[in-house]
């Protein structure tokens, strides 16, 4: 599990009907890696789940509790009937 910790910063810029966000956020884990790779194994959770963390941790490579990192990523969002989405129409 990793938490936000905060929005750094947030930029956004349309291009078209879509928009253009750039985030920059510091990341919170309230767990080490280690506790995180037990639970893979005691767990009753779906496959989902466990992918979900095994991402988590091929992402960010190992952490301690407490750990915060930066982080930066892109959106680009479009308004759909029910809000705003991600753009996947490339």
């Amino acid at each position: 599990m990793v938490i936000v910790e905060r929005i750094d910063s947030m930029n956004a810029a349309a291009r078209g009907d879509v928009w253009v966000v750039d985030v920059e956020a510091t990341l919170l884990f309230p767990r080490d890696l280690a506790d995180v790779a037990r639970e893979l194994g005691s767990s009753g959770e779906g496959a989902l789940d466990h992918l979900g963390r095994l991402e988590l941790m091929l992402r960010f490579g190992e952490f301690e509790a407490g750990d915060t990192r930066p982080y930066r990523t892109r959106l680009e969002l479009i308004e759909g009937r029910d809000g705003w989405m991600a753009d996947t129409r490339d």
